[in-house]
């Protein structure tokens, strides 16, 4: 009686020239897929271009380079990660990167993707008004797009991404017996409420939770509230995490914000084993202190700690609520101070020292 589409999604191609050359390959989920590339092509390569600086390119960098390949990330923005991280992360983020040994073109793209003078295989890429760099294989990872061919030949409705549209409880608009979830579901941005926000693993598993929930009655905590974007990632021994706006996204969608930041270590005292520093930097809206996003550069702890700002987010909590938060404490499981509580102290401590100077201001009579 009901029908939950779940096809996900197809990794996105853009017309590059040469893009159909053999050597040229995209990211599918999909075990025997990587598997070939990892253990039948990548041992033949020795220097490899990735187009795209977003988590599944960087990520892919490192774990290649791991390998003895030489790799070159090539990237459109001015910066690597640019669109999830302010500029505090996604510098050292780029110098770590640098510093493992995988070259970065940044403020670059790629004009064609050469071939062979007597193959048809790659030969490497030409950068847009710049260099050609050589490579025996190219991984395209700008992104994926829904897909979305059942859905079309069904005759839902589509939204101008391409995905099914979908009320809040990831029912068609269309047919109140289907349902969409995951990559191929229109999405909503949280804060804007605006059509749009990223395709994430994490979402399409909340989804589909509130779409089980709603199969055949509505329940309590049924609604999608819209998407936060929740990511985590990792090269080496260095993590990242960001959930919800940026300092630069706030600002575009007309937000007064404050940012609160924390340098702490997650054991304590420092000189333990494998302790690690953490970088917090929490962004909050000046007029109600309402948490907006945060973002964290630091060890193993940096996964649950974006997954909590998240939350926080989504409960929309304020950085006086943050304040007050109780922990718990171990020497070998957290440190002396939690990084996202003492970035909302010193959010509070900005707000408070501005409300000060404010009312210490001379009155015009």
């Amino acid at each position: 009686e009901r029908l939950i589409l779940s096809t996900g999604s197809e990794p996105f191609v853009p017309p590059i020239p040469g893009r159909e050359l053999q050597g040229v390959f995209t990211i599918h989920k999909n075990y025997s897929y990587q598997n070939n590339l990892f253990h039948e092509v990548l041992p033949h390569v020795k220097r490899l271009v990735i187009i795209g600086g977003g988590f599944i390119g960087v990520e892919f960098a490192e774990e290649i380079h791991r390998r003895g390949i030489e790799v070159h990330i090539v990237e459109k923005m001015p910066h690597l990660l640019a669109t999830v991280f302010d500029k505090e992360l996604y510098i050292p983020i780029e110098q770590y990167l640098q510093n493992l040994g995988i070259t970065v073109h940044v403020h670059s793209e790629i004009e064609a993707i050469l071939p062979q003078a007597t193959e048809n295989k790659v030969a490497g890429v030409k950068i847009k008004g710049g260099d050609e760099i050589s490579a025996e294989a190219v991984l395209i990872a700008i992104g994926v797009r829904p897909r979305i061919d059942l859905a079309r030949d069904m005759g839902l409705t589509l939204s101008r991404h391409g995905a099914v549209m979908v009320d809040g409880f990831q029912q068609s608009i269309d047919d109140p017996c289907v349902f969409a979830v995951g990559d191929c579901a229109q999405k909503q941005d949280f804060f804007t409420r605006r059509e749009g926000g990223v395709l994430l693993a994490s979402q399409a598993a909340a989804e589909g939770r509130i779409a089980g929930m709603n199969l055949y009655s509505f329940q309590v905590l049924r609604h999608n509230a819209g998407n936060v974007a929740v990511y985590a990632g990792a090269i080496s021994n260095l993590a990242f995490g960001a959930a919800g706006m940026t300092a630069t996204q706030a600002d575009r969608s007309g937000f007064s914000i404050i940012v609160g930041e924390a340098n702490v270590f997650d054991h304590y005292p420092p000189g333990m084993p494998d302790t690690h520093k953490v970088y917090c930097r929490l962004i909050f809206s000046q007029e109600s202190l309402c948490l907006l996003g945060g973002q964290i550069l630091g060890g193993p702890t940096t996964g649950e700690l974006v997954n909590g700002i998240g939350f926080l987010i989504q409960t929309r909590v304020t950085a006086t609520d943050i304040v007050s938060f109780q922990t718990g404490m171990h020497p070998r499981l957290t440190g002396s101070s939690h990084p996202v509580t003492e970035a909302a102290v010193n959010a509070l401590q900005q707000h408070y020292h501005n409300q000060t100077k404010s009312n210490c201001l001379p009155h015009n009579d």
